[in-house]
């Protein structure tokens, strides 16, 4: 996010939350998932936290090597997008 995107009064305007953005905050979402229902059941606590860990590690591979920004832009590439790009790269 850039430094434009931050309004006077401190907050971040919504419009210019990228689609990485929402990425980065689905992050821990599942290991706090894991943790809480290790505290509310009787599983151990490394449990939930290494069952939870998976789904957010997959969330990271797919940002990171499946839907990579590129160019440094921050917008969401789509199957089209990725097919244009492999034919472009086969002529």
């Amino acid at each position: 996010m850039s430094a434009k995107s931050v309004r006077r009064n401190g907050g971040i305007d919504p419009a210019t939350v990228s689609w990485y953005d929402l990425l980065l905050a689905a992050l821990p979402l599942p290991l706090v998932a894991g943790v809480a229902w290790s505290l509310l059941t009787s599983a151990p606590t490394a449990l939930g936290v290494g069952l939870g860990s998976l789904p957010s590690a997959a969330v990271l591979c797919y940002g990171l090597f499946y839907d990579a920004p590129a160019g440094g832009t921050a917008r969401r590439s789509t199957s089209a997008d990725r097919r244009r790009e492999r034919a472009i790269e086969t002529e």
